[in-house]
């Protein structure tokens, strides 16, 4: 992605093989990447267009539940992948695996969440601390009981499920 964004030769043949995304080439692009966003910039007016007037579009990049368009990740998880998308639907293009230091560092956030809402759900102190565990800044086991112990207790008015 880092080459077609900074490669003005890369993108056109992108544009040329994909539909004319000029709409959506200013997100792609890394120099305005930290700038002040807006709705407007997302991808949720090319996709209403699409599905509104049937019209056929090509997306580079749309956040939906996995289906099995990345092959090692588990489906059922929000993944950013092409899409194409009509009046019918948004249907995900299937890119195949994941270089595996990516899909290793994506099953560890998935990991990670599951653990958190299964804590959440059953207000279980002891499944909060190894999801905080698997943050990569996680300093020890003492210092992630003691934010954990914190953290709950800050927020003990909105997580009743764990007093």
């Amino acid at each position: 992605m880092h080459d077609l964004a900074n490669n003005d030769a890369e993108w056109d043949k992108f544009e040329a093989a994909y539909g004319n995304q000029s709409g959506l080439s200013a997100e792609l692009r890394l120099d305005p990447l930290f700038a002040p966003r807006s709705w407007a910039d997302t991808q949720a007016f090319p996709i209403i267009a699409a599905r509104t007037t049937n019209a056929f579009q090509r997306l580079p990049a749309v956040n939906i539940v996995g289906t099995g368009q990345i092959n090692n990740l588990p489906p059922g998880v929000f993944v950013e992948t092409p899409a194409v998308v009509d009046g019918s639907g948004i249907y995900p293009v299937v890119m195949g695996d994941l270089p595996q230091p990516l899909a290793a560092f994506d099953r560890r956030d998935i990991d990670q969440t599951e653990l958190i809402v299964e804590a959440a759900l059953r207000g279980e102190r002891n499944l909060v601390l190894p999801a905080a565990l698997l943050d990569p800044v996680a300093e020890g086991v003492t210092q992630v009981e003691s934010m954990v112990d914190e953290m709950l207790r800050l927020n003990a008015n909105y997580l009743p499920q764990f007093a």
